[in-house]
């Protein structure tokens, strides 16, 4: 059925088709009138074309006699008659007088009675003759005088319609002429054939505004295809979609990566968010187990007290007043890097669920399923590890600090912030400051591209935008095609393929099947 149509069933089980928005109800299936055609608008909605003059509407079309008779080739007079109500008046007459049913009757006579009929004769005394003379005719209006066809005026309208319509047909062939591009609209009866021509050229259109704003935006938008269809095939954003972002957000994408409280909450697939809290943790115990090094050295203030007999309050005060020690300046060089090595180290012996590049994959499912039995376990005996490590590394630091005087635990406690604050904040700003700085420059030339060689996970964002694993897997699976595709290209530029557009037609081969 047409759009807006719909068949329904009435209570004598018969079907009938209503268009609820123009409020139609009929028995026959809907068919649209001569020279219209369906067709949908850019937003999805259906409106309808009337071919011969270009009209357009929203509403189910229903044309009129009237109508008919000036856009569709035939029987011109007949459809005016059928028009005007003067007209259904005088078929009814006409209907009263079958001619058909006289002729039928003399084709059933033979020659010979018609011959011998005798002439038929006018009866002057049977049928009296008009008056002519005014003064006793009675007095009739300019529509009903004798010899007056009451249909007259209405085929002056018609006349002047049609006048008018071919006296702007010719305006518009005229143009047709002299402005290239208006003939599809003038003649559109000759575009019929040629499905979409009018869309074709909006989205042309479109695409040339598109491609001209996005040259005012980031690489990644100036380096995109031009054609949505081609952008959407060959994406090429989901490692690179860092050229597309701007100065502040590439910055705040690097911090995040940077700081291990915020790299806790990313969607990385591996390790799980669980085991790098844990991970987290741990490495904050071994930074706070390392500072106890400041118990080897003398508090540069009196050690002979009681601390059961100072307030909670002096103790506070005290981590504040205390002389700066600049042996923990040392003790902080030293705890960063010892948490930073068991860290990686716990994380690469129980955490590491990557294939190494000199084996190859599993190639049967049996062969697979041991692998990752073989890592859960592993990451199960690693979380063990760490929740054991954090609480041996806490009790560790109580227990050492109770043997020794309590102006040294001050030491311990001013050593630990000093050192979380320069690994949790002020490394991680350092890191991403760089890292902006080299994607930025990346952007505008290639001093920075043997560097990427070195280190390819500068540009690794694939957990931005992440919200469900199965769009994890898809972006994972479409950054490998699109480097396989890029390499192509790579090959076809260094001549082992006779083009790119064979790499290219490869593809959406590909693509289709």
């Amino acid at each position: 059925l047409p759009a807006g149509w719909e068949l329904h069933v009435n209570s004598d089980g018969n079907d009938m088709y209503v268009n609820l928005r123009a409020g139609i109800t009929q028995w026959e299936p809907p068919k649209l009138p001569a020279h219209w055609e369906e067709r949908v608008a850019r937003d999805g909605k259906v409106y309808y074309l009337n071919l011969f003059d270009g009209r357009t509407q929203w509403d189910w079309p229903a044309e009129t006699a009237l109508a008919r008779l000036i856009t569709l080739p035939g029987s011109t007079t007949q459809l005016a008659l059928q028009a005007s109500p003067a007209a259904s008046q005088f078929e009814d007459t006409r209907s009263e007088i079958s001619a058909d049913s006289a002729v039928g009757a003399a084709d059933q006579m033979d020659a010979e009675t018609l011959l011998a009929m005798e002439p038929f004769q006018y009866d002057q005394a049977e049928t009296p003759r008009p008056k002519h003379d005014a003064e006793e005719a009675p007095a009739l209006d300019g529509q009903d005088r004798w010899a007056v066809d009451p249909l007259s005026k209405q085929w002056e309208e018609v006349g002047k319609q049609l006048a008018l319509q071919k006296h702007f047909h010719d305006q518009r062939y005229t143009a047709a002429k002299t402005i290239p591009g208006v003939r599809e609209f003038v003649r559109p009866y000759e575009m019929n054939d040629l499905v979409n021509v009018w869309d074709r050229q909006l989205d042309n259109a479109a695409a040339s505004v598109d491609y001209l704003e996005r040259q005012t935006r980031e690489l990644g938008h100036r380096a995109e295809l031009r054609k949505e269809e081609l952008r959407t095939m060959f994406p090429v954003i989901q490692r690179m979609q860092w050229t597309k972002w701007s100065s502040t957000k590439l910055f705040l994408e690097c911090l995040k990566q940077a700081m291990p409280s915020q790299k806790i909450v990313l969607n990385y697939p591996r390790p799980t968010q669980h085991h790098r809290f844990l991970l987290h943790v741990f490495n904050m115990a071994v930074l706070l187990v390392v500072s106890c090094l400041m118990l080897t050295i003398q508090a540069p203030v009196t050690e002979d007290i009681t601390a059961l007999d100072r307030t909670t309050v002096v103790l506070v005060a005290e981590f504040f007043t205390m002389p700066f020690q600049p042996e923990m300046v040392g003790v902080v060089l030293v705890a960063g890097p010892s948490a930073t090595v068991l860290h990686v180290l716990v994380r690469w012996i129980f955490f590491n669920t990557a294939i190494p590049a000199s084996q190859p994959p599993f190639a049967t499912e049996q062969a697979q399923r041991m692998q990752l039995r073989f890592w859960h376990e592993l990451s199960m005996m690693g979380r063990w590890v760490c929740v054991l490590g954090t609480m041996g590394s806490v009790g560790a630091t109580l227990a050492l600090c109770t043997l020794v005087p309590q102006p040294r635990a001050v030491g311990v406690l001013r050593t630990f912030c000093i050192v979380t604050l320069w690994s949790q904040l002020v490394w991680p700003v350092a890191k991403a400051l760089g890292r902006t700085y080299v994607l930025l420059s990346l952007r505008k030339s290639r001093a920075w591209d043997g560097l990427l060689n070195v280190y390819p996970g500068l540009i690794n964002f694939a957990h931005v935008g992440v919200v469900t694993p199965d769009f994890l897997a898809w972006r994972a699976k479409k950054i490998v095609e699109e480097d396989q595709t890029m390499r192509k290209v790579f090959e076809a530029a260094d001549g082992k393929y006779d083009n790119i557009t064979e790499v290219v037609q490869m593809e959406l081969e590909a693509e289709a099947e």
